[in-house]
């Protein structure tokens, strides 16, 4: 609904009405409806925000995770474009790359989760991921044996976003 008004020496104003309401309808279940749509459409817009919080979340992690590969390299003198040469390094550079590899996978999945199923199971999806991903990173740096945890964590929640996301599209 809306008003259009042009102003001159005399408001002109032209109403725009909705749809009548059908005769089966009551007024107030008419409304009643009207207001569950405008309250489900901000529900819809609040709870994407925090997928937009979750996906910088996740950029930030994997930034910062090829910081401390920038950091390990100067540290343990491995020269670019070189990939070996010490251990910690390379715990590094596999946790950063092993992070990219997940994420071509759960970045779209998170967005068509969000989009075709639901934004708030997206957001908390996500973020159960981003856990996973830091106790991942954090396990593989210290002693790569103990990485497994936090992969389970990421990799299920990478699954349970692209479940969501064909069950939201064809169901």
């Amino acid at each position: 609904d809306f008003v259009v008004c042009g102003a001159q020496e005399v408001a002109l104003c032209v109403w725009i009405a909705p749809p009548p309401v059908p005769v089966t309808k009551n007024l107030a279940e008419h409304l009643t409806e009207q207001l569950t749509e405008h309250q489900s459409d901000y529900l819809r817009r609040l709870t994407m925000e925090y997928v937009v919080l979750i996906t910088v979340l996740i950029l930030l992690h994997y930034m910062y995770l090829g910081f401390k590969v920038g950091g390990a390299r100067g540290k343990y003198d491995v020269k670019a474009p070189a990939t070996t040469g010490n251990e910690i390094f390379e715990r590094h550079m596999r946790a950063h790359m092993n992070t990219l590899e997940q994420l071509v996978m759960t970045l779209p999945a998170l967005w068509l989760c969000a989009y075709f199923f639901r934004a708030d199971v997206a957001a908390i999806l996500g973020a159960i991921f981003l856990i996973g991903r830091v106790m991942y990173a954090i396990g593989y740096v210290n002693e790569p044996s103990k990485r497994g945890n936090g992969m389970m964590i990421g990799f299920v929640a990478s699954l349970g976003l692209l479940g969501c996301s064909l069950f939201g599209a064809f169901f």
